[in-house]
């Protein structure tokens, strides 16, 4: 064997030690995950405060006394009004009572749940080889037993047993 021969099988085999011991650890992304999730309700709403407005007309008679012409009211549905007018005294008693309503009206609420996804290293076992690895302990296993058979010969030869 020649001198650029060995050269080339010890490159050779260098190479195949250095490219074989190289591990890489996956990344694997977390899918994203989305949940709604839909709420219905019903929310109080209170309505406006009412009004009411009353106009009254007087006069005054023949004989001195206090007389209602007219009386007009606007109000609106919630208000319930009494009034009562006393000739003798001249007096015009007015009431108002309001009822409070509470209005229910329908509510939806969606509540959205994203999870961002982001990247893991998964860990990976030490101890197990990759294909590739296997390959390259295999052909350095040959390549040896190829050497010591080779070195046996020459031994052998160098003696003149063969």
């Amino acid at each position: 064997m020649q001198r650029t021969q060995r050269y080339l099988v010890a490159a050779a085999a260098a190479a195949a030690v250095m490219i074989g011991c190289k591990t890489s650890a996956p990344v694997v992304q977390v899918p994203v995950q989305t949940t709604e999730r839909i709420v219905e309700r019903l929310v109080p709403v209170a309505t406006p405060p009412d009004s009411a407005w009353l106009k009254a007309l007087f006069e005054c008679n023949t004989e001195n006394e206090v007389v209602l012409k007219e009386l007009s009211e606007e109000k609106s549905r919630l208000i319930q009004s009494q009034w009562q007018w006393q000739q003798q005294l001249g007096q015009l008693k007015y009431n108002l009572n309001t009822k409070p309503e509470i209005v229910y009206l329908p509510a939806r609420d969606s509540i959205i749940i994203r999870e961002v996804p982001y990247e893991v290293e998964v860990p990976v076992r030490v101890n197990e080889l990759t294909g590739w690895q296997w390959a390259q302990v295999y052909a350095g296993r040959v390549l040896l037993t190829m050497l010591l058979l080779f070195g046996a010969y020459q031994v052998l030869k160098w003696k003149s047993i063969i």
